[in-house]
Order: C-alpha cells, then structure tokens, then sequence
C-alpha cells in the first residue's frame, strides 16, 4: 500500500537540523535570518499525488538555533501524533469527490494539474532536476496566485501569462536564470500535454533571451600545483577529489556518486551511474589517479561494494542526498584551500577541469593535430559532445593566435 503522508520535516532556513553543525557560522547566521518551518506531504485523494500541506512557520521571533529548534519539533511530534491517529486534512474533499474521474470535461485547476504532471515528471527524472521543476512550478503557481488564476482551469493559463512570469525572473535575478526557469517549465508543460490536460505546450515556443556569458578561469601552473601542495599536507581525501574532477572529468555531484562495486582497478574503469543525463557512463582511471586512488583504498578498510568511495568520515554510507553531499564538498573546498591560499572568487572546484581540458587542447595542438581532431580526441576523454568541447575552447580562451606583431607592422622600403 502507498503511504499516505510524509514527514513532517522541520526546515531550518537552508537544509535539515541534523546538517546544522555541518555548518559554517556565516551559514548558520544566515539560516536564522531566513523562516524556519515544519512542512509535510498528504496524498490528494483524487490524483493520487504525495501533496506538499500549508507549511507551519512559528518560533520565528526567535533568535538561536536552541529555541527554535524546541517550539518546531513540539509541533513536529504534535503532528506526527495527529496523522498517526488518522488526521486528513482532506477528509470533506474525500466524501465530496469520492467518485470523481477526470475527464475531457472536468474542469483541473492549475496546482491540480502541476501534481498531476510532476508526479509523473518525478518518476522519470533525476531527483535533482525534479526539484529545479518542482521549484519552477512553485514560483510559476506564486507569480498566477497574485494574479488569481492558480484556482482557474489549467487551460486558461496563456502563453502571454508565461512571458510575463519569465520576464519577472530576469528583471529580478538575471536574463539566465529566466532561460533556465523556462527550460524547466517546457518540461512541465510538455508532460501537462502528454496527460491531455492542455492542448500544446506553447512553453517551448517562447525564445531564449540573449545574455552575456561569465568566463570559466583556468588556474596557472604555478596555481595548480600550490593547491595540490597544500591539499597533500592537509587533507589528502580532498586532494583525490580534486584529482577526480581534475583528471576523469566527472562533475563534483557525479564524483559523490562513485562507489566501490563502480572501481575496476584490474582494468583501470569506473562504470558510474546516473552521468547528469545519461543512465550509465564508463570513464578510464588515467595513471596520474590511480596510485592516489590506490592508497587511499588501501587507507580504508572494511568497506563493502555499496559504500561510497567519498563520503565526510572516508569510504562508507552517508545517508545524504547527491546535492548535499556535493556541496559538503566544494564547502570543503573553499575552506581548506580558497581562504588560506587567497584565491579570488572567480575561482571554484570546476576550474580545475577546465584548467586540464585547456591544456589537453593546447598541447594536442602543438603535437601536430589539427583543431578539428583535437577536439574529437578530447570529446573521447571527457565524454563531452563536440559541440560541448567547442564551447569550453570558446568560453576558456584555450585557442588564442600567434603574435601577428610582423604581419601588422608597417615593412621598411
């Protein structure tokens, strides 16, 4: 039988009370500047939907971490004890609607139709890019509350009430994020099409806005082996991550996803899931990895094949989502080497393999191949299309002329 509700959960401005000592003080200051709240899920009756209930947002007023956490989880286990009792909150609903079918005639409101649809989106998609829909859908329903149509019929939301939602994002956040929210929401509205609740998704239709790029910085040699350097001396876990990224070309959140039962030392491969769209990815363990990769397996031990090669205590379980896990990571990353070593913002994890993808570029280059092959040898490498090497060339400013200084200066008669 499905479960009928889940949670309650308490929100802590910024993830789970039991990540809280995880936390920097700059984290935890700014997670008491934002509402704590317990929020909890019931099945809709009639679509069958795990639905998100009225969040309770109370102890507010409050200012530590202690007195908050005392007033939230009163009113956790005073729920808790309601739903185990039998509380539901759509018990008139039920009687009302017990006989309810949906139909080409029945009238579905636009939050019905949305958990409708991303009941089914979530079944067929990564969890992370669930929750960028589900976010998406939840600022899209705040932006048609305000011009009361989230009740009205899914069917009366227009292009036009899109555009301007769209146009909001990028005046308040920028002409990117509006591209990425309408990407999500495309997503959406096609599964709306697909279950017959709209007739097109007109989402799609809608043109991306032109913006400008943030270049990717490279580290300098000199950069690159400073940070190696001190990562030797300082957390030699964090190192082998680096040279993850670094060198195999795995992102930071796939790098988390790695476990033991994915390592074939015999044959230098790691079979790793879940590769951002991809279902299955084989990626080589180059030679520069793999004698770091060996002692600290060797530096484990007791793991089994399930364990995660990273996790915050070495090889083992952790019981965290890929996001959380990712970002305990570059937090790490920016503590123990960002800060002491005074590298500017503008760097981060990644830099690290657009720093090796830039090189790799160059130096096939001055081996003797052409441009051409030179990416089609690095799109192998990395599991990149082509295209998505192209852009990195572009974006990093791997490709640069020679000195025209001869060609360009004025001859002498």
């Amino acid at each position: 039988m499905k479960v009928k509700y889940t949670g309650p959960f308490i929100y802590c401005g910024g993830g789970k009370l039991d990540d809280w000592d995880e936390k920097t003080e700059e984290e935890k200051k700014e997670a008491l500047n934002k509402d704590w709240l317990v929020y909890w899920r019931f099945r809709h009756p009639v679509t069958g939907i795990l639905t998100r209930q009225d969040d309770i947002k109370i102890g507010n007023g409050y200012k530590t971490k202690e007195e908050r956490e005392k007033i939230l989880l009163a009113v956790k286990k005073e729920l808790e004890d309601a739903l185990k009792k039998g509380h539901n909150p759509y018990e008139q609903e039920e009687k009302e609607k017990e006989s309810a079918i949906i139909d080409e005639n029945t009238v579905v409101s636009v939050k019905e139709a949305f958990d409708i649809s991303l009941g089914v989106i979530k079944t067929n998609v990564s969890k992370e890019y669930y929750k960028d829909i589900e976010r998406c859908s939840k600022r899209l329903i705040s932006f048609l509350e305000r011009n009361k149509l989230s009740t009205k019929n899914i069917k009366d939301v227009s292009k036009v009430h899109i555009v301007r939602h769209l146009s909001d994002v990028a005046l308040k956040v920028s002409a990117k994020s509006r591209n990425d929210e309408k990407t999500f929401l495309s997503s959406l509205f096609n599964q709306l099409e697909l279950e017959l609740l709209i007739d097109t998704n007109f989402v799609k239709e809608i043109p991306k806005l032109k913006h400008r790029k943030k270049r990717s910085l490279t580290y300098s040699d000199k950069q690159e082996l400073q940070i190696q350097n001190h990562l030797k001396n300082t957390d030699e876990q964090l190192l082998l991550f680096v040279y993850f990224v670094s060198y195999t070309f795995f992102r930071e959140i796939e790098t988390c996803r790695i476990k033991i039962k994915d390592i074939n030392l015999e044959d230098n491969l790691i079979v790793c899931e879940k590769i951002k769209q991809k279902d299955v990815k084989t990626k080589r363990i180059p030679s520069i990895v793999k004698p770091l990769l060996v002692e600290y397996l060797n530096n484990n031990k007791g793991y089994s094949p399930d364990d995660y090669l990273f996790t915050k205590k070495g090889i083992g379980k952790w019981e965290r989502d890929d996001t959380g896990r990712r970002d305990y990571f570059t937090r790490k990353y920016n503590r123990l080497v960002k800060k002491p070593l005074k590298i500017s913002a503008g760097y981060h994890m990644t830099s690290h393999r657009h720093t090796v993808i830039t090189r790799l570029f160059k130096t096939y280059l001055s081996k003797g191949l052409n441009k051409h092959a030179a990416i089609d040898k690095l799109s192998l490498i990395t599991g990149h299309s082509s295209n998505a090497v192209w852009h990195y060339i572009h974006n990093l400013d791997a490709e640069l002329p020679d000195d025209w200084s001869d060609d360009a200066a004025a001859k002498n008669q």
